[in-house]
């Protein structure tokens, strides 16, 4: 369809799709971009915007040069590592797009949010299974990207109010791989695990001051940072894409005062993964973090190719 007939076919459809229960409204989701196409975007936003409440956005992460040369999900070098992040970090730029959009089309009344409804690494097959399946393996590089995409997403929650792994299971960037009765945790699953202090929370502003690291033609920031606060609780969630090197790093803790902080972190080289016979070869560990500036900041170390969870105790 172009995005003109898919347009008038949303607004058509949507005019039969009520509200009929006040207590369980509907929730009604426009079929937004695949990757980049903002005109589409644009079109269904500016034409059918005031019939839904949200519109999705496709992106997957690809590295290769093209779909049908995909890299390897377990056997890649350091420069496939940083086209991997930086096409992530692309996804950055395409939701601040998508976002303006719908902010231009939105009414007072009527506030459009982005559903970024399918994302995640998409890598070659493992070598003997069924193409048609999708099954690849994780590996520290795919928690590093787990950690950056859900890092942008906790930045923009004012907008992007929801955000689905490609899949969970067995296939793509999964969170757990199965064989048989056999089942096996991820390097993604992990980071999941290490972001759940943000749900529910409130977002709080954060930035981080970083070198840029640079390969070939490729040049990503060396850090990735999103923060929250919650119960009493801050939660700052922390990417170190440098895969060689560990990251001191001090955090300024504004408007707040914290008694203690517990640092926990997804760190390994990046070809390092989970398997059937070594299933904890990738865990979360916990690593010193320190409270500094008499509770005005926190000093902890981030290993190499890491994504680390820093939760403090308010004062």
């Amino acid at each position: 369809m172009t995005p003109e007939f898919y347009a008038d076919e949303c607004k058509r459809y949507s005019t039969f799709v009520r509200n009929y229960d006040n207590d369980h409204p509907v929730y009604k989701i426009a079929c937004g971009a695949n990757g980049d196409d903002i005109n589409w975007a644009k079109v269904v936003a500016e034409k059918a915007g005031q019939f839904v409440d949200a519109l999705s956005l496709h992106y997957y992460t690809v590295p290769g040069t093209g779909w049908f040369n995909k890299n390897s999900a377990t056997a890649f070098g350091k420069t496939d590592y940083f086209e991997t992040v930086k096409k992530t970090l692309r996804l950055g730029e395409i939701m601040d797009e998508n976002i303006a959009v719908l902010k231009r089309a939105s009414k007072d009344d009527h506030q459009l949010k982005l559903i970024v409804d399918e994302w995640g690494n998409w890598f070659e097959v493992e070598p003997g299974t069924n193409p048609g399946f999708l099954y690849q393996q994780n590996t520290i590089r795919d928690a590093v990207i787990a950690g950056l995409n859900l890092n942008m997403f906790n930045d923009r929650c004012d907008t992007v109010v929801m955000a689905n792994i490609a899949q969970m299971i067995n296939v793509l960037q999964a969170m757990i791989l199965t064989d048989g009765p056999k089942m096996i945790l991820t390097p993604t699953y992990h980071v999941y695990d290490l972001f759940k202090d943000h749900m529910d929370a409130h977002h709080v502003e954060s930035y981080a001051e970083a070198e840029d690291l640079k390969d070939g033609d490729y040049e990503i920031p060396s850090l990735s940072v999103s923060s929250s606060e919650k119960d009493g609780k801050v939660c700052i969630t922390l990417v170190n894409t440098d895969p060689d090197k560990e990251a001191e790093i001090d955090i300024i803790v504004g408007g707040v005062k914290v008694s203690s902080a517990v640092a926990k972190t997804v760190a390994g080289a990046i070809t390092a993964h989970n398997t059937f016979d070594s299933p904890e070869t990738v865990k979360i560990t916990e690593i010193p973090a320190e409270v500094t500036g008499g509770g005005t900041g926190i000093k902890v170390k981030l290993p190499a190719s890491s994504v680390t969870s820093v939760v403090a105790t308010e004062i």
